[in-house]
């Protein structure tokens, strides 16, 4: 069942929220400064959930995945019978699929990194046509060697998942006379880029595109999607930037491709494990770029999140349509 809007079920004196965060006095301060007479229970771990949940019996929760605490308690929260809305304050939602979205709703915080998200994507790929690796390697090294620099311009990029910040990321590099090929699930074509195709033709677009930068979400159908077989489709020399989730790409196939010459090289901005293990061969491999899970670290997004959410929330009282209502049939 695809995203339905759920009506909010008792007036505002009567709902109850369970801010469930790590950092809940901040969200509970927002919270409060936009609805003072809504009751709110608090919880900043995953073992006193249930006795949490039995007591209070929220109508809605406002949801951090917590990673450091383990394993998210998916089942007990989109299974609880009093809850009918979901808050996650992050974009990804990779933990939480499949639901039924017949009786609960889920959103989530995505839109809320896209500048910086763009800005980190501009600085990948400047990073690379201005050779800023070799000149800083040869700064520690004191060395004085000049090398001619490349220009963004007339390059071709392609966006792998033009959503919000997928069409962000766009709008910031078509002003360096770069072309766009976005990629996408839905039909349609983007203001954004120059060419959009479906994602089935997405060989097509890797075989043109001097860089690939991706920023699709984990979803069933994107879950190991680059791998050796499809990193092959890439152009000759084309440079790589992940932004989105790291089980998206086979890091051991992507390492053979840089090594062979088939890959230039690549920012890797996520990985399969995080932390990255200090013994990780991501960390030392020649051509790649590797930088701590901080392409949409914006200062202060948790407080945008809280913003969001009590958008959202008049929203829900109103009965006006939700943002970022999310489907679960599409993972995001």
């Amino acid at each position: 069942m695809t995203a339905v809007q759920i009506p909010c079920p008792k007036p505002i004196d009567e709902l109850k929220l369970l801010v469930h965060h790590h950092l809940a006095p901040m969200y509970l301060h927002e919270i409060r400064t936009g609805f003072p007479t809504l009751r709110i229970a608090v919880l900043d771990n995953f073992v006193d959930l249930p006795a949490t949940l039995a007591r209070e019996q929220p109508d809605a929760v406002l949801s951090f995945r917590m990673g450091h605490l383990g394993a998210f308690p998916r089942e007990i929260l989109l299974s609880w019978p009093s809850i009918r809305w979901l808050h996650a304050t992050g974009a990804g939602i990779e933990h939480l699929p499949p639901w039924d979205a017949s009786r609960i709703m889920v959103t989530n915080s995505s839109g809320l990194h896209g500048s910086v998200m763009a800005e980190y994507a501009a600085w990948a790929i400047l990073n690379q046509t201005q050779r800023m690796p070799t000149f800083a390697k040869q700064q520690r090294e004191h060395v004085w060697k000049l090398y001619p620099v490349d220009s963004a311009g007339g390059k071709t990029v392609a966006i792998v998942g033009m959503g919000r910040v997928g069409r962000e990321i766009a709008a910031r590099l078509r002003p360096f006379g770069m072309r766009i090929i976005g990629v996408r699930n839905r039909a349609g074509s983007l203001a954004e880029a120059d060419e959009t195709l479906p994602a089935e033709r997405l060989p097509e677009a890797l075989a043109r595109a001097d860089f690939v930068i991706l920023v699709t979400p984990l979803t069933t159908q994107t879950r190991g999607l680059f791998s050796a077989r499809m990193l092959a489709y890439c152009k000759a020399g084309a440079y790589f930037i992940n932004m989105a989730r790291g089980n998206i790409v086979d890091e051991a196939a992507l390492r053979d491709a840089i090594a062979s010459g088939a890959l230039k090289g690549a920012t890797m901005d996520v990985f399969h494990t995080e932390p990255l293990p200090p013994e990780d061969p991501m960390w030392d491999t020649q051509g790649i770029i590797a930088t701590p899970h901080v392409s949409g670290e914006v200062a202060d997004w948790q407080r945008m999140a809280a913003r969001l959410f009590i958008d959202n929330l008049g929203r829900w009282l109103r009965r006006e349509p939700l943002r970022n209502l999310c489907d679960p049939a599409l993972g995001y």
